[in-house]
Formats: C-alpha cells, structure tokens, sequence
C-alpha cells in the first residue's frame, strides 16, 4: 500500500503552472483550450473544457 500522504507531501514541493496555449473554442455552454501544463521543467499540452457557471468558471475536465 502506498503512502499516499507522502506522494501529495513531494508532489505539493514541485511547482505546477498552467498556461493557455491556444485559442478558446466555444460549444453551448462548454468552452475548450489548449493548456500547457509545466510540472518543473517538463511540458505537455492539453485540452481541458470549462463551463461557466453561477458568475464563476469551472473546470470541467482534465484532459481529454
């Protein structure tokens, strides 16, 4: 079984940033871009989907 306490401790050291990359697209009430996500000095790209919701924007999922 694995510490998970532990894993959240190293992770929560290692600093994450998250960057739009690409422009916003729009379908209904879903909106969809292109993240860079940077965990120290490693990079990938993703798209992640927001919704707006009560006045405030949401994540709607990581990635897909």
């Amino acid at each position: 079984m694995q510490d998970v306490g532990g894993i959240f401790g190293q992770i929560m050291v290692v600093p994450i940033n998250w960057e739009r990359s690409g422009p916003v697209d729009a379908e209904g009430d879903t909106f969809t871009a292109i993240v860079a996500l940077t965990i120290g000095g490693e990079e990938s790209f993703q798209r992640y989907s927001f919704v707006f919701e009560d006045g405030a924007w949401f994540l709607d999922s990581f990635g897909f």
